[in-house]
């Protein structure tokens, strides 16, 4: 006898239930994709963010520390030191590269206009700016430092002398530029040799000659410096151009040498300037753009402003409006931006 299942048997689904269940798993799967997409998407922003940042706060803070260090010559605030520089002159020394401003006023700035800098920013006179011209939009600055060595002079044969003796060893090199002072009266020269002695102690050489960049005018120093001490004296100009890679990036040059590239994806670069008009320490009139300094001695203060974008395209899903320096940016790119400010005080300037 045969027997018949009850509940009858399992012949499959429906074309409605099947359906169904196409639905729900399409439905799963672009829940499962949207959020990978959304994920991927906040993934590339936050990347983008944390490389504009870190590499904004590395420039500003680059320029900030060499800031915090113009105007300094070795001496007390306020110490009225006569300088004697006998570096040859911009007509005297045989290189272009080497121009008038060096080792002049601790800051100077230049703002940029319309294809032009004002004060008149002469790139032929600054040589390492031909092979990376600045950027025309962006503003330029020109910082004189006096780097410590830890070094004094031991012996000085004589005022007229073409060498002096000092220890300890520091890290010269021939053709840097030299401050040695006592706080009464300071000397600017060019090494143009350098020995150094078994006994911790190095010769510096300054001949006069005209084959260096920029060279000496007279070996002869104005007076004995024995007991000073020696700085390195340092001009530094930074500038926006055009990075290896065709991006925009932040460039330094040192002494009238090769421009280097410190980070790329730096923008544009705004420059204001506090002055100090009756000598008591305090910006007078607020901050002003460089073509409005009657006088950069006055400048007590400096308020640098950059603007860093990401390196890839497409990083924000839509345009995104960006104005910086009472301008907009062209932001058709999609790229994540994010400005960086800060206002430093010269104090090595205020008494």
């Amino acid at each position: 006898m045969t027997m018949q299942n009850p509940y009858g048997r399992q012949r499959g689904l429906s074309l409605v239930e099947l359906m169904v269940a196409m639905l729900l798993s399409l439905l799963l799967l672009y829940g499962v994709v949207t959020i990978f997409m959304g994920n991927r998407e906040a993934f590339k922003v936050q990347e983008a963010l944390a490389r504009v940042q870190e590499t904004g706060r590395y420039a500003i803070q680059t320029i900030v520390r060499d800031l915090r260090q113009a105007g300094y010559q070795g001496c007390d605030k306020g110490s009225a030191v006569l300088i004697e520089n006998i570096l040859n002159s911009a007509a005297d020394s045989g290189c272009s590269g080497f121009h008038p401003d060096l080792f002049g006023d601790p800051v100077k700035g230049y703002d940029a206009g319309s294809g032009a800098w004002s004060p008149a920013l002469d790139i032929a006179n600054k040589e390492p700016m031909t092979s990376h011209p600045p950027l025309e939009a962006s503003d330029v600055i020109e910082i004189n430092i006096a780097q410590p060595l830890g070094v004094t002079v031991t012996q000085q044969p004589s005022d007229d002398s073409a060498s002096i003796h000092t220890s300890p060893y520091a890290d010269l090199s021939v053709d840097d530029i030299l401050l040695v002072t006592d706080c009464q009266k300071a000397a600017i020269f060019q090494v143009t040799n350098l020995q150094n002695n078994s006994t911790n102690r190095s010769t510096v050489v300054h001949n006069q000659t005209s084959q260096a960049c920029p060279g000496n005018a007279s070996q002869a120093l104005d007076k004995n410096y024995t007991g000073a001490q020696v700085l390195r004296l340092v001009n530094r100009i930074y500038y926006i151009a055009a990075g290896a890679s065709g991006e925009p990036a932040l460039f330094r040059i040192d002494n009238a040498g090769t421009a280097q590239e410190l980070a790329e994806g730096v923008e544009a670069m705004a420059l204001t300037f506090g002055v100090d008009t009756d000598g008591d320490d305090v910006v007078d009139g607020g901050f002003k753009t460089a073509a409005n300094v009657a006088s950069w001695g006055d400048v007590v203060a400096v308020k640098i402003s950059l603007v860093v974008r990401s390196a890839e395209p497409r990083v924000l899903p839509a345009n995104k409006a960006f104005s910086f320096n009472e301008g907009a940016l062209d932001v058709s790119d999609r790229r994540l931006r994010k400005s960086f400010s800060a206002t430093v005080a010269l104090r090595n300037l205020l008494q």
